[in-house]
């Protein structure tokens, strides 16, 4: 795949800050996709412009972290529209949890 690019690892990995500019951050950008996430990542102004990775529940000590690359372009989508998304934009079959049991009900 070309995604090995410069620009291919910046658009599959870049996280957008407050201002919309792609960045490539050490710790952040290596967190995995859910569709069913358990944190949430936004743009702030605090941190100068930065971006922020919230917990949206609790996170058991030892569990993966997990954003949505999606930022909510999902809504109401069937595992089938998600994954052919997901496979587009970022290279990759979504096997999470959420998608493994719509999976199993088609």
């Amino acid at each position: 795949h070309g995604n090995k690019t410069p620009g291919g690892i910046l658009r599959t990995n870049g996280i957008d800050d407050a201002t919309n500019h792609a960045n490539l951050y050490e710790t952040l950008s290596r967190i995995n996709h859910s569709c069913a996430p358990n944190a949430v990542r936004y743009s702030t102004d605090a941190f100068n412009g930065g971006v922020a990775v919230v917990a949206q529940r609790d996170i058991p000590e030892g569990d993966e972290i997990l954003i949505s690359y999606m930022d909510g372009a999902d809504e109401g989508m069937g595992v089938d529209e998600r994954r052919v998304h997901l496979k587009q934009q970022y290279h990759f079959h979504c096997v999470c949890e959420l998608c493994l049991k719509q999976e199993k009900k088609s």
